[in-house]
């Protein structure tokens, strides 16, 4: 059976899931070689419903909760109680005054403010290097444990020990990635080659590598941006410089 990701459109998605997101979606699914499963709903409830109704089928979810992301406790719990890897998209990033997302915390990881990018990127980081997800942690880890509480609508996934990995001993700050931004404006580096050490660099920061404290989430952010490429214009990039100044 094909890798399956459930993919949940929160409220006002429908028209542009329909004409924008979803065909880029099934475009770059069948890529690498999975399936989707797509459920829109302009309601909370309807979300986790579609949950607890698509769990079985699931290896894996990508949600965007829309403007739902600050109160959508009850699908954060819903969520977290299954045992599935989880990416939030946000096509924009949030408002600092209407607080975090709910899914902060529950999720794999958090797609913020890429647009229809967001979803494409979301859906790499559930699949990563075009190989499903599932298989790839089979052929890395060698030693299964029995999981422990409860899970939705399935069987529990054995719970495994994941490979030590090489972690970058350097620290990463704000102004090296900055630098880098720059050296791409001034014509000094490839579009391509930023992002490629985008690419490296949040894989690092994934297994460990030294961040500059308090300034991990902002430039994972801004790393996943640059990771477009020459999709990233140059508005996009001075855009980022700006985050890391903040």
């Amino acid at each position: 059976m094909a890798f399956c990701v459930l993919v949940l459109h929160g409220p006002n998605l429908s028209l542009l899931a329909a004409e924008e997101i979803d065909p880029r979606l099934e475009a770059r699914a069948s890529e690498l070689g999975v399936e989707l499963l797509v459920v829109q709903s302009n309601g909370e409830q309807g979300l986790l419903d579609a949950l607890h109704a698509e769990a079985d089928k699931a290896d894996a979810i990508l949600v965007n909760p829309g403007a739902l992301a600050p109160m959508a406790f009850a699908l954060a719990e819903g969520l977290q109680m299954l045992n599935l890897p989880v990416v939030e998209v946000l096509l924009k990033t949030l408002v600092p005054e209407r607080g975090p997302s709910s899914l902060t915390g529950v999720v794999k990881q958090q797609v913020h403010g890429l647009g229809v990018d967001g979803y494409v990127r979301g859906l790499e980081l559930l699949v990563p290097e075009g190989k499903p997800a599932m298989e790839q942690e089979e052929e890395e880890q060698d030693e299964v444990e029995a999981p422990k509480g409860k899970t939705i609508g399935r069987g529990a996934a054995p719970e495994k020990k994941a490979p030590v990995a090489s972690v970058p001993t350097t620290t990463l700050t704000r102004s090296q990635v900055s630098e880098r931004i720059k050296r791409r404006l001034k014509g000094q580096e490839t579009a391509e080659a930023l992002a490629q050490w985008a690419r490296e660099t949040w894989t690092g920061l994934q297994r460990g590598a030294g961040c500059e404290a308090g300034a991990k989430d902002t430039i994972e952010n801004v790393l996943l941006t640059l990771m477009a490429g020459a999709k990233a214009s140059d508005a996009m990039l001075v855009a980022q410089m700006a985050k890391l100044d903040r």
